[in-house]
């Protein structure tokens, strides 16, 4: 057997259809139940429905009226052995007391859900209807019944329905069902209401007859509901749900929205700007919040919980502040106010405020600056665009502090309702659909006032007085930090003029009270302690004064030549001294004190000149005590390059040039014997001070006797000296001295070339000392001979010295300049001077051009260390002290010539020394092909002879003999690329050393007892013969066998090749063929 099971499908579409499926043999037909909407409706419209559940979900549309649903329902047929799977559906409808008489196979039919209403408000009455019609069947014999549920549930602010009423057969009879099962009537229909979820549910047993036309059938489901409550353009909803028993559910919903009575679009924005007392834009660095309120309001009331918008007011610079909410479409039902309240409005400075603002107001400073704290507020009925305006006053809006860097806005009115006197508003009054806007888009201004300070100058009784030049009286100073610091700008003058008056500076105090002592720096500073004890009091007393003339002083400068040296290269010092003598005689340090000192200032240059200047001076009088005026403490700081000044040329005099001037006493007297009073002494470095100065004045001031003002109580009179011209100065330059020193630094004879304490003078900076000539290894001077150690700079010898022939140094003008150089007394064999000469000979006997064969050689000093005679000559003993490389032999008189001057050459106690050419490197033109110390015939040329050579230490020469021991020394052998070099040398030099043995020169080591020294002249040039490369004629057959040649040419021909750029040529032409020997 096989059992049916029904599963939904819903789908949309706009007819019905009929749908067969055909399952293992059998055919099961469903009907269709298709949701379509009716043309009026919007086609938004969404159904979902599921094998398990009907989700409804929501179609809005605010012009919706009605809202026509068909439901495509499919019964499928599955194999009879699934018995497992039953319809939910069905369980969740009650029992029903009336049983189906039929199930019919298909059905289409349509629901329509209805209200008489889409835009609703408070207490209108929404009729529902749900028609149930255009039913169709393909069985005629049988009633589609129940049992069907209805569910419809309706939105917050909707009363339950008073009654239900099922309009029923064609002319909609009126049917009410009972509340309750317990009320249902004889076709057990009934409805429930379910108050937790706002539910209406009909239980019905009927819905269609065979016919369209019979009776009995429900047609339209209809009950009423009233709107109590909503808030605008709330959508407010009747979701309906209809559900067949074994088919499945069909979700209907109707849409309305709530309006209010009065609706608008409010909103606030504006600006706050700040000012400084003055009217000038602040530059705080602060952020201001704010938090406007949106509520309810009726009769001037709050209702309901307050909507809070928190905004950061924009930063737009110079002080501006800006927001905006942005507008929101608002009803009286869900708000009807915006209002900025006071406390809502806080500042957040940067940095702390606690002591530094003294107030935020809006009152502002003077008239002339903008002034906020009275308005206009404007307000218009709901359906008029006629504004009308009222003043309003928020004067009292000022700000408050509420913590170190918070400040606020005290509430200056209630938030329980409605005030013309909050600072930006925009209302709508529920009860008359008044609209009223404040300050919208307004800009309130502010000003913030910082604490202060004044400055007051006074005299002893505290009456203000005229201040000195520069200062203001009454100056107002900002304060403008947490922890401030008040320092008065500029320097209080000891005293000052003004209105005829002289004024001494006495002090200064803090504050409102004069204390018994008065500080008397002149650059009032202290901490201020926001107290309004703030202000500075500057005491000045009125005394008499003398009056001096102003006067300037001129200071030259010479140079060691009689030339003037530019004085912007010289710095002059000096400090401005004010002192008073209260003990006569007052001509003693003790007796002085100093009032007032102004130091470090420079002195100018003016046409080469330095000069200090005296203004017009007021020096007080009376008859206790004397007061002074003086440049005193004078550096000069000179150039590194000089090394002293001097008032007196350095013949003790003054050029003609350059006089000393005239000193004036106040009578107009000259005085003599002045120039002591202005030499000068060094002071460390390159400072140099006065070195005689007056007694009257304190330890540490050096005043100089004839650039004094004096105000003396003994004569009551201004006394002065006059210096009738420039005073000048003689520079001596630093100078680098050359000592020339043995071991011990005793000075000793120099070098030829050089002098003992020759001085270089130091011109410049930076200076590079560089010794003339270059220093000799060796010399001898007096009957002693000198051995060059090193030098060193300065005064003190270092452990090491620098070895290099031509001393150069940066000086570093410290006197520790000077040149030392070091040599030491040696035990010496003298070298005469030596000369080797080298000729060459050609083929023919002739000789060759010296100057085109190059010798090369290099002079090199060595060391033996042997100590026994069996070591000395070998190599491993001798190691190189100094190798010169890269001499080239000279040409002289056709002869290539080895020069060694005369020489004193240390003997050293403990080893051998030697000194050579080395290396020697003959190269050839390339036309030659060898060279040799012998002929062809192997011996010499009786124009060439062989040279004798003589041992110092000989009476008798070394002759050449047949054995040819002298001149196989000499001869060469090829190495390579035309050059040629000794084939024997000498064993005594390092390996690497090619050293010719009668070419030395040896101070033996006195340990071994050779004797003191050895060398070799050799009476006669070395004469070397040449071959040249030639071109040899060869006559050959095709399998290069030699032939006799054609007549007129030799086999074996040989042409010497003479050139390096030699060309050969036959010298005749060659014959086509020739005969010879029967050939």
């Amino acid at each position: 057997m096989k059992q049916t099971k029904w599963q939904r499908l819903a789908t949309i579409g706009l007819c019905s259809s009929l749908v067969i499926n055909a399952f293992s043999g059998a055919t099961a037909v469903a009907e269709t139940i298709t949701i379509e909407s009716s043309p009026t409706v919007a086609s938004s419209a969404k159904e979902a429905t599921s094998a398990s559940s009907a989700t409804p979900e929501s179609t809005e549309s605010s012009q919706e009226t009605t809202e026509t649903s068909r439901e495509e329902v499919t019964q499928e047929t599955v194999e009879q052995e699934d018995t497992t799977e039953i319809a939910q559906e069905e369980n969740l409808l009650e029992p029903s007391g009336i049983q189906a008489k039929i199930m019919p196979r298909a059905f289409v039919w349509a629901a329509t859900g209805t209200t008489n209403r889409t835009t609703v408000r408070l207490n209108d009455v929404v009729d529902y209807r749900m028609k149930l019609e255009n039913i169709t069947t393909d069985d005629t014999n049988s009633d589609i019944v129940g049992p069907i549920r209805i569910e419809s549930k309706l939105a917050a602010g909707m009363t339950r329905p008073t009654s239900v009423i099922i309009k029923v057969g064609p002319e909609e009879q009126n049917v009410v069902i009972g509340e309750g099962s317990h009320n249902a009537n004889s076709g057990g229909e009934y409805f429930v209401w379910t108050e937790s979820t706002r539910t209406v549910t009909a239980f019905i047993n009927r819905l269609h007859g065979r016919t369209s036309g019979n009776t009995g059938y429900i047609k339209t489901l209809y009950f009423q509901t009233r709107i109590t409550s909503g808030t605008h353009n709330e959508k407010k909803y009747i979701d309906s749900t209809i559900r067949f028993n074994g088919f499945g559910a069909v979700n209907r919903r109707n849409e309305m929205t709530y309006v209010d009575r009065f609706s608008g679009n409010l909103g606030l924005k504006g600006n706050l700007k700040f000012y400084d007392e003055d009217g000038v834009a602040s530059k705080e660095q602060m952020s201001l919040s704010i938090n406007p309120v949106l509520f309810k309001s009726t009769n001037s009331r709050v209702e309901g919980t307050l909507l809070r918008y928190p905004l950061t007011m924009t930063n737009a610079g110079s002080g501006l502040y800006r927001f905006d909410t942005g507008l929101k479409n608002i009803g009286t039902s869900n708000g009807g106010s915006w209002f900025f309240f006071s406390n809502d409005i806080v500042i957040n400075f940067a940095t702390a405020t606690t002591n530094r603002i003294d107030k935020i107001v809006l009152a502002p400073p003077k008239a002339t600056l903008p002034d906020s704290r009275t308005g206009v507020m404007t307000s218009r009925a709901y359906t008029s665009t006629t504004y009308t305006r009222s003043n309003y006053d928020i004067s009292t809006y000022n700000f408050t502090k509420a913590t170190g860097k918070t400040w606020r806005i005290t509430n200056r009115s209630s938030n329980s309702g409605v005030s013309t006197n909050i600072m930006f508003s925009d209302n709508l009054v529920g009860t008359t659909g008044q609209f009223n806007k404040g300050n919208s888009g307004a800009t309130i201004n502010y000003y913030i006032y910082y604490k202060k300070l004044y400055e007051n100058f006074v005299n002893s009784n505290g009456q203000k007085i005229t201040p000195p030049s520069g200062f203001t009286q009454g100056k107002r100073t900002v304060i403008n930090s947490e922890a401030y610091t008040f320092k008065q700008s500029g320097t209080l003058p000891d005293t000052y003029q003004a209105d005829g008056k002289t004024y001494k500076f006495k002090g200064w105090y803090k504050g409102k009270t004069k204390p018994n002592t008065l500080t008397t720096t002149k650059a009032p500073s202290y901490a201020v302690t926001y107290d309004d004890n703030d202000d500075l009091n500057v005491v000045y007393e009125e005394i008499k004064v003398l009056e001096f003339p102003s006067r300037t002083y001129q200071f030259g400068f010479v140079d060691e030549s009689g030339k003037r040296v530019d004085a912007s290269t010289i710095d002059l010092t000096y400090d401005n001294w004010y002192g008073i003598g209260t003990e006569p005689p007052n001509n003693i340090p003790s007796a002085w004190a100093t009032t007032k000192i102004e130091t470090g200032i420079k002195a100018n240059t003016k046409n080469n000149l330095k000069e200090i200047i005296y203004p017009v001076q007021y020096l007080e009088t009376n008859s206790n005590d004397s007061f002074q005026f003086s440049a005193v403490n004078l550096r000069y700081q000179l150039p590194r390059i000089y090394k002293s000044i001097s008032i007196q040329n350095q013949q003790g005099g003054f050029d003609a040039a350059y006089p000393y001037p005239s000193i004036l006493n106040p009578s107009g007297a000259e005085i003599n014997n002045t120039p002591q009073y202005f030499e000068l002494k060094n002071n460390g470095g390159q400072e140099f001070v006065f070195n005689r100065t007056t007694a009257a004045a304190p330890e540490n001031v050096q005043l100089p006797f004839y650039l004094r003002y004096v105000s003396s109580f003994l004569t009551g009179k201004a006394m002065y000296y006059t210096i009738q011209g420039p005073i000048y100065y003689y520079l001596t330059n630093r100078r680098v001295t050359e000592n020339f020193v043995d071991a011990n630094g005793t000075k000793i004879t120099p070098p030829t070339g050089f002098t003992q304490g020759k001085q270089t003078v130091i011109n410049s900076d930076p200076y590079t000392f560089k010794q003339s000539g270059t220093l000799p290894d060796t010399y001898t001077t007096g009957g002693k001979t000198y051995k060059f150690k090193g030098w060193y700079k300065g005064k003190t010898k270092p452990s090491t010295l620098t070895t290099t022939k031509a001393p150069s140094y940066a000086v570093t003008y410290d006197d520790n300049d000077d040149l030392n150089v070091v040599y030491e007394e040696i035990k010496v064999f003298d070298f005469p001077a030596l000369t080797y000469q080298f000729g060459f000979v050609d083929e023919s006997g002739k000789r060759v051009d010296a100057s085109t064969i190059k010798l090369t050689y290099d002079n090199w000093h060595g060391e033996g260390l042997a100590t026994n005679s069996a070591d000395s000559n070998k190599p491993d003993y001798w190691k190189t002290v100094s190798l010169e490389k890269g001499k080239v032999a000279p040409t002289k008189n056709n002869l290539k010539e080895i020069a060694y001057p005369a020489q004193s050459l240390e003997i050293l106690s403990d080893r051998s020394t030697q000194y050579s050419a080395a290396n020697l490197t003959f190269t050839l033109p390339n036309y030659y092909e060898k060279i040799s110390v012998y002929d062809k015939s192997g011996t010499f040329d009786i124009a060439y002879p062989f040279p004798n050579i003589q041992g110092n230490d000989y009476s008798e020469p070394f002759v050449e003999g047949e054995n040819k021991l002298l001149s196989r020394n000499f001869e060469l052998k090829n190495n390579g690329s035309q050059s040629f070099i000794f084939n024997r040398t000498t064993t005594a030099a390092p390996i690497d050393i090619q050293v010719p043995s009668y070419l030395r020169k040896v101070v033996h080591n006195p340990n071994l007892g050779s004797g003191v020294a050895t060398y070799l002249t050799i009476d006669k040039p070395v004469y070397y013969y040449l071959t040249n490369r030639k071109v040899t004629e060869n006559f050959v057959d095709t399998n290069g066998t030699k032939i006799t040649p054609p007549t007129g040419f030799t086999q074996g021909n040989q042409i010497p090749m003479t050139s390096n750029t030699f060309k050969y040529t036959s010298a005749k032409a060659l014959p086509a063929s020739y005969t010879t020997g029967g050939k």
